[in-house]
């Protein structure tokens, strides 16, 4: 079954994950956005779509509080959606709140080693 997917991370690994997606019969947006438009562009994006999965941020996009308001967000606009939020440097706390709200969020260091398999790991689930 094909899935929506938002990516906008911002990472150079956005076409590599895109055209992975693609392969397999998904239908993926890929914005060209400046980094202080990346959030209001996924909430802007789910009013119309529901995502399936929405791939977002890294340290330099958004500030660390930003995070769970932003999944909630996006979860109210798209009630089926299972956000990914692909950023770094995440608390244990954070991680615990969005473990509960049935929120994947992956801690990404080596983007181009670790995207994919989170994609893929978000996908099983």
């Amino acid at each position: 079954m094909a899935r929506i997917f938002l990516i906008a991370s911002g990472f150079f690994t956005d076409n590599v994950v895109s055209s992975e997606l693609k392969r397999n019969g998904h239908e993926v947006f890929l914005p060209d956005l400046e980094e202080s438009t990346v959030r209001e562009y996924i909430l802007r994006f789910s009013e119309t779509r529901n995502i399936d999965l929405a791939v977002a941020f890294n340290y330099r996009y958004t500030r660390e509080i930003d995070i769970m308001d932003f999944a909630r967000e996006v979860r109210k606009q798209s009630p089926s959606c299972r956000t990914l939020l692909v950023i770094s440097g995440i608390t244990e706390a954070i991680e615990n709140e969005a473990k509960e709200m049935g929120i994947k969020i992956v801690d990404m260091n080596e983007v181009f080693y670790t995207l994919m398999p989170a994609i893929k790991e978000a996908l099983s689930s």
